[in-house]
């Protein structure tokens, strides 16, 4: 069920798990992954059509035993009238929320209702609608009004590679691509200036730890926070980049403290007061829920 004091950075790392799975309940129990924060149960196309069945059972399972919650559980249901399937489930208001895939203008209309009720929701965007700013604008204006129960816009890359025809390779972070780095950009640049938290897409390459690195490093320099791990080895590597230096910290809290001056030099950086106190707000909260280096 809702938890009101739930924000977009207790959810960040956060593992995408088949409902197949059958070490499910482990993972949620949080007996394994100590840094993980959330997850989200995948009922779409992490299974075949034919494993929906028991990717139900085993959530259904999962919610009917659940008696202390760990971390945050978000479900992923294939399509609108499974979504309203999954809501009859027993023990369903155990869970944060819903991620809605291939969530877009065409379909918004049957979703935005249920977005009022006790359930947080991640819409994804990864239809033709991120190539189309004046689509997306829209999309965003109407979910102005539901701002409260949206936690973070999620970024579909591999939908998108999808329509065109294309897979990220190895050996590259996704904003060597120009086309994935111009959707991504539109859609920071309509959802973020709303104060929309946007998470980055996901990094399937998951041998290449530095490679990750790089992409994480460019994920945060775009304030995108929240990025959906699809392997557990990436969980450690992700809680460790999303750690403060000592420095951004002292660097955050000297701006908001700035006496006498809108401007000062520090260590050949320039702070001011107001461009920068944003920024260093979200560094002081970031050192408080993931740590210092």
């Amino acid at each position: 069920m809702k938890n009101p004091s739930l924000k977009y950075y207790d959810i960040s790392i956060s593992l995408y798990i088949p409902s197949i799975n059958k070490n499910l309940a482990e993972i949620v129990n949080r007996e394994k992954f100590p840094h993980l924060k959330s997850v989200i149960i995948c009922l779409e196309d992490s299974i075949l059509d034919n494993q929906v069945e028991e990717g139900e059972n085993n959530l259904k399972n999962l919610l009917a035993n659940l008696t202390e919650k760990k971390l945050a559980i978000f479900v992923r249901a294939r399509n609108f009238e499974h979504f309203k399937q999954v809501l009859d489930f027993p023990n369903i208001d155990k869970i944060d929320g819903f991620v809605i895939p291939k969530f877009d203008l065409d379909n918004m209309d049957k979703y935005l209702p249920f977005f009022k009720r006790a359930f947080y929701f991640m819409p994804v965007i990864e239809g033709r609608d991120s190539f189309d700013v004046f689509r997306l604008n829209q999309i965003r204006n109407n979910l102005l009004d539901y701002f409260d129960s949206i936690l973070s816009i999620r970024i579909g890359s591999e939908d998108i590679g999808n329509i065109l025809n294309i897979k990220r390779e190895c050996g590259s972070v996704i904003y060597d691509i120009p086309i994935f780095s111009a959707v991504i950009t539109n859609i920071i640049s309509t959802f973020k200036p709303y104060n929309f938290n946007v998470t980055a897409p996901v990094f399937s390459c998951y041998k290449d730890v530095e490679l990750f690195k790089r992409e994480l490093k460019i994920d945060i320099q775009n304030g995108l926070l929240g990025k959906t791990l699809i392997h557990p080895s990436q969980i450690e590597i992700m809680a460790d980049m999303y750690k403060i230096s000592k420095e951004q910290l002292f660097e955050a809290e000297k701006s908001l403290n700035i006496q006498n001056s809108a401007v000062i030099g520090l260590n050949g950086n320039m702070l001011e007061t107001i461009t920068h106190k944003n920024w260093a707000k979200e560094i002081i909260t970031r050192s408080k829920v993931y740590g210092i280096k």
